[in-house]
């Protein structure tokens, strides 16, 4: 044969060992592709069982997707204000207590929490029957009173100048009485005392300086008062306060 011919031949010969010497070479096992990644600084598929504990491996099979985890934490979240929401609507003082309450204020005193509520929204003119519109406004002082009273609850009624003085007492008591009675059927227990004013304590001018009348001034004085005690008996406390430095004071007088 001439070199011509026996080119192809030869050609074909070292192709066909090359491919069988490729198809005798075992495939890369598992353990040499990780240690190949670890060496060109890709990240392997999966956990290595030989770099990681079986308590591992499960731990990261099981956990979560991160959307579940944002919307757990999301939702706990949200669950914590709503209780610190709840925890804290009782908290606040004053127009805090009575927010959205039309007829109702509140401010705190040394004496304790001072409740004002609006004859005009609870009673009808020159009457001592609770109308409709009131149920909303006692429901809500009911409720700061659970919440916050201690001791006694002082109930007084309060009368604008209009009309007679003895009149205005006797309303202003009655009306008084009609509140304290609405607390004990819906079942406060504390200790009520009642009073009534009439025009006596006024909170606002019934007449102009000019001597007319004051319609605005004489509706804030047509008012129910509740003190509400924050503090279990606080004179005894003060009472006992007093004594105790007195004796400090005078060892010889606690004999007599």
């Amino acid at each position: 044969m001439t070199p011509k011919t026996l080119f192809p031949i030869f050609a074909a010969l070292t192709l066909a060992a090359c491919g069988q010497q490729n198809a005798e070479q075992p495939a890369p096992s598992q353990k040499e592709q990780a240690q190949a990644q670890v060496q060109t600084g890709s990240e392997p598929q999966g956990l290595n069982s030989e770099a990681h504990t079986p308590a591992e491996i499960r731990a990261a099979e099981n956990a979560p997707p991160p959307q579940k985890l944002t919307a757990v934490r999301s939702s706990l979240t949200a669950g914590n204000a709503g209780a610190a929401a709840a925890s804290g609507a009782l908290g606040g003082t004053g127009s805090q207590l009575t927010a959205n309450i039309t007829g109702l204020a509140a401010k705190e005193t040394a004496q304790g929490l001072e409740l004002d509520m609006s004859s005009d929204v609870l009673f009808d003119f020159d009457k001592a029957e609770l109308k409709p519109e009131a149920v909303p406004v006692l429901e809500k002082a009911a409720e700061i009173i659970r919440a916050k009273g201690k001791g006694a609850v002082a109930v007084t009624g309060h009368t604008d100048s209009k009309g007679d003085d003895a009149y205005n007492q006797k309303l202003s008591l009655q009306r008084a009485e009609t509140v304290k009675k609405w607390f004990v059927e819906k079942g406060l227990t504390n200790e009520f005392t009642v009073a009534g004013k009439g025009e006596t304590e006024p909170v606002a001018e019934n007449e102009n300086s000019d001597g007319s009348d004051n319609p605005e001034g004489r509706a804030k004085n047509r008012r129910v008062g509740i003190l509400v005690k924050t503090q279990e008996k606080i004179g005894a406390e003060n009472a006992d306060a007093g004594v105790s430095a007195a004796s400090a004071a005078n060892p010889a007088s606690a004999t007599k």
